[in-house]
């Protein structure tokens, strides 16, 4: 099946990798194969499902519709989809392997919620978060890249390691997805399910309530306003050097020779180069980010094993705008 697009978009082909549920039997979990002006795309997983009435709930996922044998068909975005999407703790409690797609449980399948609804969370753009109940999340990932995804891996080191301030990873689903048509195939993540921390927070929102009862009180001191955020944050520094030596246990550590060293700080000026071409408005900050970056190349001559000279260096600094206007960051 290959949709054609406007102008930013060219083809985008669609290919079958499983059914959702038969519970449901216009569900399917379809992988969009996106070719952006001639540029080789991404393949982008799609859960749909096909409704024979137009459904009054969904109607803010609806794609679009379809006219079959059967008639018309309403195409909506199945993660969205309560009668569907109880199917992937379903098929990580049972390790199930449907066709080329694979789900895989880490926990006991007594630790697995069972029949509760899930709801979709706000905000989110790279990937898409269910929660059921209060007990799990499922992050499931809207873009799909050759190998396990790195958040399953840390999750999973530290899950056995009995780390205490991560959310415990209780299953994961991956796929096989074909390399280029020659025969083999490469897993990729379609998603991760994870324990649900109901009473968690983001450390973000106190820090900005804290800055915001300061600012409105300007005679007072940090530890004298309302929302004084000075012990949440030792704690939450403690937390972090925590996970920052599971992680040490779980993977190891290792010192960067020299010659990686300057090639990351290389990379970092190719970034700011790009970014600068994009929003030259960055211009302002680009002397102090690239002091830091090449205080990361200074390294290089210095650290040991495997320094490298010959590497070659970072490309000139690149000039910024004359009339470029301050930027205020605070």
């Amino acid at each position: 099946m290959v949709c054609r697009q406007g102008s930013g978009m060219s083809d985008v082909s669609l290919r079958l990798l499983t059914a959702l549920t038969e519970a449901v039997p216009g569900s399917r979990h379809l992988v969009g194969d996106r070719d952006v002006r001639g540029r080789p795309g991404r393949d982008l997983p799609v859960p749909l499902v096909a409704r024979a009435e137009p459904l009054g709930n969904l109607e803010h996922v609806l794609l679009g519709t379809i006219q079959t044998p059967d008639g018309t068909r309403w195409i909506y975005d199945a993660l969205h989809d309560r009668d569907v999407t109880g199917v992937f703790i379903d098929r990580v409690r049972k390790d199930a392997a449907p066709g080329p797609v694979h789900f895989q449980r880490y926990v006991d399948p007594s630790d697995l919620p069972v029949d509760l609804p899930s709801l979709v969370l706000t905000g989110e753009q790279s990937n898409t978060s269910l929660v059921y109940g209060d007990q799990a999340i499922l992050k499931v990932f809207r873009r799909l890249e050759p190998g396990i995804n790195p958040d399953i891996e840390i999750h999973q080191a530290l899950s056995e390691l009995g780390a205490k301030h991560i959310a415990r990873l209780l299953g994961s689903m991956t796929a096989d997805m074909p390399n280029n048509g020659i025969g083999t195939t490469t897993p990729a993540s379609l998603g991760m399910l994870q324990e649900f921390m109901s009473t968690a927070t983001n450390g973000w929102d106190p820090a900005e309530t804290s800055v915001r009862d300061l600012m409105a009180e300007a005679d007072l001191h940090a530890d004298e306003a309302g929302g004084d955020f000075a012990a949440e944050a030792e704690r939450l520094g403690a937390a972090t050097a925590l996970v920052h030596a599971d992680l040490a246990v779980a993977f190891g550590t290792d010192v960067m020779p020299g010659y990686q060293l300057r090639e990351r700080a290389v990379a970092m000026h190719a970034h700011l180069e790009a970014a600068l071409a994009e929003v030259p408005l960055l211009a302002p900050v680009e002397p102090g980010l690239r002091a830091a970056f090449d205080a990361v190349d200074t390294l290089a001559g210095t650290a040991e094993p495997g320094a490298d000279p010959t590497h070659p260096r970072r490309p000139a600094p690149r000039p910024g705008p004359a009339n470029c206007p301050p930027v205020d960051l605070a």
